[in-house]
C-alpha cells in the first residue's frame, strides 16, 4: 500500500508525508513543484503532477490497495488573477473530478479530501457543526463545496471518502511564499 499525497509539498503535506514515513508508510508526494521540498524525508517518492491533467494522473501506478490524499488547492496566499472563479475551480473542483475519475477507474476506493470551513459561509449559529448549512459566499469556498459534491457522487459509487474541513491552518513555515 502507498499513500499518494496530492499537494504534498505544501504545509500540511510536508508534515503528513513525514508522519507517514515515520510509521513506515510508503509515500508518493504528488505536486507541481520541480522537485520534492527539502523539508520532506528523502524516503519518499516524488511525482510532478498537475491534477488538471488527466493523462498525467493516468500515468500514476495507483492500485486498489492505495490511499489517495488530496491537499491540492489554489488558495488565497498566492496572487489571485482577475477571474477568481476559474482560478479556484480549475484545481479545487475540476482537479478533484479528474483525480476521482482516474483512481476510481483504477479500482482505488480510499480517498481523503481536504476542503475548508469556508464552505459554510457566514455562521447561522455557533458553534458551527457538521449539520450547519453550507452557503459559501466567495469562489474559493464555492469551489471547495463543489468538490465535496463530487466526493458525494463517488461515495454513492462505493468509494471510502473522508472529507475534512479544517479552519485556518497555522504553524512554523505556513506563511512562507515561494
Amino acid at each position: 500500500m502507498k499513500y499518494y499525497i496530492f499537494g504534498g509539498n505544501g504545509f500540511v503535506g510536508r508534515y503528513l508525508a513525514n508522519a507517514l514515513i515515520e510509521r513506515e508508510g510508503q509515500v508518493v508526494v504528488c505536486d507541481l513543484q520541480q522537485g520534492i521540498d527539502t523539508r520532506i524525508s528523502e524516503n519518499c517518492e516524488y511525482a510532478r503532477i498537475d491534477i488538471r491533467d488527466e493523462a498525467m494522473l493516468e500515468a500514476l501506478p495507483v492500485t486498489t490497495e492505495d490511499v489517495v490524499i488530496n491537499l491540492a488547492a489554489n488558495q488565497y496566499r498566492t496572487k489571485v488573477p482577475r477571474n477568481r472563479k476559474d482560478y479556484f475551480f480549475s484545481v479545487n473542483t475540476e482537479g478533484t473530478r479528474n483525480l476521482l475519475k482516474v483512481i476510481y477507474g483504477k479500482g482505488c476506493r480510499n480517498y481523503l479530501m481536504f476542503t475548508t470551513d469556508m464552505t459554510y459561509g457566514k455562521p447561522q449559529y455557533l458553534p458551527v457543526d457538521i449539520r450547519h448549512p453550507q452557503n459559501p459566499f466567495g469562489p474559493y469556498g464555492q469551489s471547495k463545496k463543489a468538490c465535496e459534491e463530487i466526493c458525494f457522487e463517488y461515495r454513492r459509487k462505493g468509494m471510502n471518502i473522508t472529507i475534512m474541513r479544517p479552519r485556518m491552518i497555522n504553524g512554523p513555515g505556513r506563511w512562507v511564499f515561494w
